[in-house]
């Protein structure tokens, strides 16, 4: 999904003809974050196959940084391409 998006906003970026390089290191920040919890996620799996309480919230907190850094990517990329969007759909002056 995350692939999906970033390419999505790449295009748009493209289209609009604003730098995609921010856009890009936004998106490749949640790319490696949702990497890493998936990294923690296995590891703990590995080493706590039953339940465990602490297991289950080391988890939890590997989920919520994925979740902020998809919060922070969804800013960076409201703030670089909304402004030109709407220009170019003539709803502001540039």
């Amino acid at each position: 999904m995350e692939l999906g998006l970033a390419v999505f906003c790449l295009l748009m970026a493209w289209w609009l003809g604003v730098p995609a390089w921010l856009i890009l290191m936004s998106w490749c920040t949640v790319i490696c974050v949702e990497l890493l919890n998936t990294a923690l996620e296995e590891l703990i799996d590995l080493v706590s196959p039953g339940y465990n309480e602490l297991a289950g919230r080391a988890k939890d907190l590997a989920a919520a940084a994925v979740l902020v850094a998809a919060f922070a990517t969804l800013v960076v990329n409201v703030v670089i391409l909304l402004p030109p969007l709407l220009a170019r759909l003539g709803l502001v002056p540039l």
